[in-house]
C-alpha cells in the first residue's frame, strides 16, 4: 500500500506509483536500533527510492525519484530545513 498523499512543492519528485518494484530494503544506518527506524529501498534500474517505517512495513512507503531523494538528503546534511 502507498500513502495517498498528493505531491507538493515540499516534496518534488514524489511519486505514488512504484513501491511495488522496490527491492533491497535495508534499515538506515542513522536509525536508532531501539527507537524510530526507517528502511530505504530502490528500484532495480535506479530511478526510484522508497522510504518506509521499519516497525510498520504494511503502512506503505513514500516513493521519490532518485533526483528528488538526492536533493532531500543533501538538504538534510546541510541543515537547510527551517522549523
Amino acid at each position: 500500500m502507498i500513502h495517498p498523499l498528493s505531491p507538493g512543492p515540499e516534496v518534488p519528485g514524489w511519486s505514488p506509483q512504484g513501491a511495488e518494484v522496490l527491492t533491497g530494503w535495508h534499515k538506515s544506518t542513522y536509525s536508532d536500533p531501539n527507537q524510530s527506524c526507517v528502511e530505504v529501498g530502490g528500484s532495480v534500474e535506479g530511478s526510484l527510492v522508497g522510504v518506509r517505517d521499519t516497525k510498520n512495513r504494511t503502512a506503505g512507503a513514500l516513493v521519490f525519484s532518485t533526483r528528488a531523494w538526492r536533493a532531500f538528503t543533501s538538504d538534510a546534511v546541510e541543515d537547510r530545513f527551517t522549523a
